[in-house]
C-alpha cells in the first residue's frame, strides 16, 4: 500500500503545478506526517522534489522531469484521455484511472489544454444507470480478482437460472456491456449481458484463469446461428433500421432502401423485425417470412 499511494503521489506532482501535504493527506487518508515521509522518499529515489514556502505553498516536480510529449499531438491527447475517460467513468478500473493521470501529467507539462470529453459511453437503462454501474464495477472487479460470482441470470428466451461463474473479460459491443465467464452450470464459456443479470453476489473464492486465445465475436449469441435475410425497407425507418443493422448495409434503391445482411437467428429476431411496423418487410427467405406471418396471427389473435 506505501508504494501505491507513493506511485500515486507521483502522478499527483506530475499533473499539478503545486500539491499541499494537506490535500495529499486527505486524498490518501494518511498523516500529513506520513506524507513528508513519501515526499522523502520520492526525494531519495531520485525525483526532483521541490519545496515551495508560503501561504499557497507545497511540493511541486522540476520542469526538467516532466515528461515529454512529441508522440502525440493536442487532438490525440484530447481523443485519447476522452475515451479512457469515459470507459473509466463505466467500469471505474483502477489501471485506466492510473493511465489518465500519467496523461494527464504529459498535458500539464506541455501546456496542452486538453478539452472537455466529447465521448460519452453508458449503456445503462434510461430508468437510472447508478445501480447498473455498480453493477458492472463489481464484476469488472471480480475479473481482476478471479473470483467467483453467483449471479441470477434472465436468457433470451424468459427462462431464469441461477449460475456460478468465473469472469474472465469485461466486453463492450453493439451499445451493450457483457462479462465474458466460464459458467459452471454449462461447462463452457458464455457472453452474460450485464442488463439481464438481475442480482449477484461476489464471493470470496478464487478460480484459476482458463487458457483463451481471443473472444468468439463470430459465436456472439448463445445457442444462435446466423441467417442472411434480405428486407425492403421504407424511409420512415431507415435510420432507426441503420442503427441496428449499421448505415454501410443500408443501401438506397428506388423509392426506399435495401439491406441484405447475415444476422443472429435468436429469439429476439422476430421481435426485433415487427417492432419496425410496416415500415420494413423481409423479402427473403421464405422460412422467416412463413415464421413473422404466424408471430402477427397470433398477436391478433391475442386480441379478438
Amino acid at each position: 500500500m506505501k508504494y501505491e499511494i507513493m506511485i500515486r503521489i507521483l502522478f499527483d506532482l506530475l499533473s499539478k503545478s503545486v500539491v499541499s501535504a494537506s490535500y495529499l493527506a486527505k486524498k490518501y487518508e494518511v498523516t500529513t506526517r506520513t506524507v513528508y515521509r513519501y515526499i522523502d522518499s520520492l526525494s531519495l529515489a531520485g525525483v526532483p522534489v521541490e519545496t515551495i514556502r508560503g501561504q499557497a505553498g507545497g511540493y511541486k516536480i522540476s520542469d526538467h522531469f516532466k515528461i515529454t510529449t512529441g508522440f502525440l499531438t493536442s487532438k490525440e491527447y484530447e481523443v485519447v484521455l476522452s475515451t479512457l475517460t469515459a470507459i473509466c467513468n463505466e467500469v471505474g478500473d483502477k489501471d485506466l484511472e492510473s493511465a489518465i493521470d500519467k496523461l494527464k501529467s504529459v498535458k500539464r507539462n506541455t501546456g496542452i489544454n486538453i478539452k472537455a470529453g466529447n465521448l460519452v459511453i453508458d449503456a445503462g437503462p434510461w430508468s437510472g444507470t447508478t445501480g447498473y454501474k455498480e453493477k458492472l464495477s463489481a464484476l469488472s472487479d471480480a475479473t481482476d480478482d478471479s473470483v467467483l460470482v453467483n449471479i441470477i441470470y434472465h436468457d433470451r428466451s424468459g427462462d431464469i437460472s441461477e449460475r456460478v461463474i468465473e469472469p474472465h473479460t469485461i466486453a463492450f459491443k453493439e451499445g451493450m456491456w457483457y462479462v465474458y465467464a466460464y459458467c459452471r452450470k454449462r461447462e463452457d464459456f458464455r457472453f452474460f449481458k450485464v442488463s439481464r443479470i438481475a442480482g449477484f453476489a461476489v464471493t470470496d473464492i478464487h478460480f484459476n484463469r482458463r487458457d483463451i486465445q481471443a473472444l468468439p465475436f463470430d459465436g456472439w449469441y448463445e445457442n444462435s446461428s446466423n441467417i442472411t435475410v434480405e428486407f425492403s425497407i421504407s424511409p420512415s425507418v431507415v435510420s432507426d433500421v441503420e442503427e441496428w443493422l449499421g448505415v454501410e448495409n443500408v443501401i438506397s434503391s428506388g423509392d426506399g432502401f435495401y439491406a441484405k445482411v447475415s444476422i443472429p437467428d435468436d429469439g429476439g429476431l422476430i421481435s426485433k423485425i415487427t417492432s419496425f411496423g410496416k415500415g420494413i418487410k423481409v423479402v427473403s427467405p421464405q422460412s422467416l417470412i412463413d415464421r413473422i406471418k404466424e408471430n402477427v396471427a397470433q398477436i391478433i389473435d391475442n386480441y379478438n
